[in-house]
């Protein structure tokens, strides 16, 4: 990603395998989770058609939005948004 345009490498990264209630070889999805966890990325097994493993996606993806809407905001000496849900 770093190669083909530095400033997405920059944002935050979240690295799912899909199909995985169709997975032929565990070694694959494997392989791609300890790569994400060399590079300090959350990864997350999910099924699009059973919704397995959608809801901890999710939520990481909520995660990164408030943080990064905060983020924002504080860099233009704002009040943080309120308008995201918090999820516990």
């Amino acid at each position: 990603l770093e190669l083909f345009a530095p400033e997405l490498a920059a944002k935050p990264q979240l690295i799912t395998a899909n199909k995985i209630d169709a997975l032929d070889d565990e070694e694959r999805a494997l392989a791609v989770e300890r790569r994400a966890k060399e590079l300090g990325l959350q990864f997350f097994r999910i099924s699009g058609v059973t919704g397995a493993g959608l809801p901890p996606l999710l939520e990481a993806v909520w995660r990164e939005l408030a943080a990064a809407r905060e983020a924002d905001a504080a860099n233009l000496g704002l009040e943080p948004p309120d308008d995201l849900p918090t999820h516990a």
